[in-house]
Order: C-alpha cells, then sequence, then structure tokens
C-alpha cells in the first residue's frame, strides 16, 4: 500500500508535464521526501557516447556532479544502467568497484543505493540515493525507489519524445519559411522579366499596331478587312498586355515592394475583389504599419487567395440552380 501511495504521489506531481528538467528535479525531490532522504540525483544515459552524466541533483557539490561522469559498466551506477539491475551499498567505503573514489571521498558518501531508469526495455539512467551514514537504506526504500524508477523511465522516454516532436515542428517551420523565400524570389525574378521584356515588348508591338492603323487612315488605304484585321490585332495586344501586367502584380505587386503592405492590400481588394461584387470593409491598426518583410508577404499571399471565392461561389450557386431545375 505505501509504495502505491508513493507511486501515486510521483504520477501526480510530474502529471502533464513535458520539459524533461522539470519532470527530473520534481520526480527526485518527491523520492527523497518520500523515503526522508537528503542527498541524491538523477544521471541520464548519453546515446551516442554512452556515458552516464549528472542531469539534476540535490545536496551534491557542482563538482561532484560535474566530474561524476561514468561510462556504461564503470562504479557502481554504471553497472546498474548496463544490467538494468538495482544495486544497494550499505558504505562505499568497503565497495572494492567505486569511481573516483577521491571524488566520493570528499563528499563524504557512505550509504548508496542506484535504479535504473527504464523504459520500454531500455535503460535511459539511473537514480542514486546517498547519504552521509552507512547502512541508511532498507530494503523497503529499494522496493519504493524501483518503482518510481520505472515511472520516472516512461516519463523520461515521453519528455524526450516531445522533445524531438518539437525539434521535428522547428525543422518543417524554417523548412517552410525557406521555400516560401525561394518562391519569393521566384516570383520577383519572373515578374521583373516579365515586365522588363514581355511586357515591353507587347507594348511596343501594341503600338507599331497603332501606328500602322493611324498611317492606313493618313494613307487613304479604303480596305475594310485589311484596317479591320490591324484594329482586332491592335485590340488583341492591349489586352495581353494587360493580362500579363495582371500577372505581373500576382506575381510581385509593386506597391507591396514600395509602399508597403497596406497600400498593396487596399489597392489589390479596390482591383479585384469590388469588381466581383464583394463589399470590402477596410480597418488597421496605424500602429502596425510596419512588419518584418516575411510577414508581409504571408500576409499578402493570404488575402490575394481570397480572390478565388467569388469564382467558388458562382460555382455553387450554378450547381445549386441545376439542382433546383433537376
Amino acid at each position: 500500500m505505501e509504495k502505491e501511495k508513493a507511486l501515486g504521489r510521483v504520477s501526480a506531481a510530474i502529471s502533464g508535464l513535458r520539459d524533461l528538467n522539470t519532470i527530473l528535479k520534481i520526480g527526485l525531490d518527491t523520492v527523497l521526501n518520500i523515503i526522508n532522504g537528503d542527498i541524491g540525483g538523477i544521471m541520464l544515459l548519453d546515446q551516442q557516447t554512452r556515458t552516464l552524466h549528472y542531469q539534476v541533483y540535490h545536496n551534491l557539490s557542482p563538482k561532484y556532479a560535474e566530474e561524476m561522469q561514468l561510462n556504461l559498466g564503470e562504479g557502481v551506477a554504471g553497472k546498474v544502467a548496463q544490467n538494468g539491475k538495482s544495486k544497494l551499498v550499505e558504505d562505499l567505503k568497503l565497495e572494492s568497484n567505486v569511481a573516483h573514489p577521491s571524488l566520493i571521498s570528499n563528499e563524504g558518501l557512505r550509504a548508496f543505493v542506484s535504479v535504473p531508469l527504464r523504459a520500454k526495455g531500455n535503460v535511459l539512467g539511473v537514480m542514486n540515493v546517498a547519504s552521509h551514514t552507512p547502512q541508511r537504506f532498507s530494503e523497503r526504500d529499494m522496493l519504493i525507489l524501483e518503482s518510481i524508477g520505472n515511472q520516472l523511465g516512461i516519463a523520461i522516454e515521453q519528455a524526450n519524445l516531445y522533445e524531438q516532436l518539437k525539434r521535428s515542428r522547428e525543422r518543417y517551420r524554417r523548412l517552410a519559411q525557406q521555400i516560401l523565400v525561394a518562391q519569393e524570389e521566384e516570383r520577383r525574378r519572373i515578374a521583373r522579366e516579365l515586365h522588363d521584356e514581355t511586357s515591353q515588348t507587347i507594348s511596343g508591338l501594341a503600338l507599331n499596331l497603332q501606328a500602322l492603323i493611324e498611317m492606313a487612315d493618313m494613307t487613304g488605304i479604303n480596305n475594310i478587312e485589311f484596317k479591320s484585321g490591324l484594329k482586332k490585332v491592335h485590340s488583341l495586344a492591349i489586352q495581353i498586355g494587360n493580362e500579363v501586367n495582371r500577372l505581373i502584380a500576382d506575381l510581385r505587386p509593386s506597391l507591396l515592394d514600395t509602399l508597403g503592405l497596406i497600400p498593396a492590400i487596399r489597392h489589390y481588394a479596390e482591383t479585384n475583389l469590388t469588381p466581383a461584387g464583394i463589399n470590402i470593409s477596410f480597418r488597421f491598426d496605424k500602429g502596425l504599419n510596419s512588419f518584418p518583410q516575411k510577414m508581409e508577404n504571408g500576409i499578402f499571399r493570404i488575402i490575394q487567395g481570397s480572390r478565388q471565392y467569388p469564382a467558388s461561389l458562382q460555382s455553387k450557386k450554378r450547381q445549386y440552380k441545376h439542382t433546383k431545375t433537376g
């Protein structure tokens, strides 16, 4: 019953926590409180170097915690991490297999308990509890520590998984940001090329066609079919030029680079949404005149996406009308 109460206290203390150091510190403090201990620490196993190091500790000197790093199988805690079996040492001075004996002596440690922290059969670290007097801990303390060690092992695994997920999300966010930046750069490049080459060429074509039409009128050419064809080609050139200019504006509106986000949104709304029959109420906080460029790009692309809605709504209306008629 006492063991169940101890497990319940640890479970309640660390429930819902995600930060590894917070979990370990609360777990260690709760354990020491349950067994009336005053010295202890949790060592985690570095999966790459296969060494143990103190992550949190209580009433141990910083020098001891920093220098007490163990390989698997080294010292009492190293053997516990290696074979996954708890060990109770009544007096470290009488123990032959200790690591860094001078550190232990300077720290004044005598009785020592080390239990593995396991999750799914894997040892993730060890929890050590010590005292300055020999024969301090009992078999009861061992049972409680082993049970809590298993619980802390699961909590460590969950915290590690959460941290991996958080790092993955951060990598995804950075990757998505890099993709957006690359897309904006490509949009800007294409828009610049369209403006400098295609748009200028079409404008020149339209001007030449207009000049040919005027020349035909001045020279008295009465071929109606010929003059009508010129006017149609001229009108088509103007239409193509307008479409190219619209495409340039969609790719990278010049107002976004010159005047900023607010004028660009206002101009886009007036030229694209109002003609589509969308009533616009434009309001913004004057204190938000400036945003980082990446944020301005994202906000403008969201606004730009609203252009798809009118066509979508019209399609739904036609579909509804067809259903009613049928």
